[in-house]
């Protein structure tokens, strides 16, 4: 029963710990989500996935550690979800962005 309450107040700092990691990694990665859109997938899938499941379970065998490792694997998670953004040269593209100052009479005004 002690392992059990041990692993659900774990999974609730894990969450807890969620939405910084998403305000962490939507700051680090908006220059590719905006500019590029031929980022593979697997990359972004395998850079989550790594982390959370080595630390995840380093954490679920060590006892007491589990509450400093689950939070820890989402963080190192986002980190590395940032990382293979930056390295996937799919997802970088060229990104015009129009000013107010920048129109002419022919084109269309709009901004990104």
């Amino acid at each position: 029963m002690k392992q059990a309450a041990r692993i659900v107040a774990a999974a609730v700092l894990a969450v807890l710990a969620i939405v910084p990691a998403l305000l962490y990694d939507y700051v680090i990665g908006i220059s590719a989500g905006l500019c590029g859109d031929h980022a593979s997938d697997w990359p972004r899938t395998l850079a989550v996935g790594v982390p959370l499941l080595v630390i995840g379970w380093w954490g679920l065998r060590r006892g007491n550690w589990i509450f400093v490792a689950w939070p820890a694997a989402v963080f190192s998670s986002a980190a590395c979800l940032s990382l293979a953004a930056y390295l996937d040269s799919g997802a970088h593209g060229h990104c015009e962005t129009m000013t107010p100052y920048s129109r002419s009479p022919a084109a269309p005004v709009r901004y990104s």
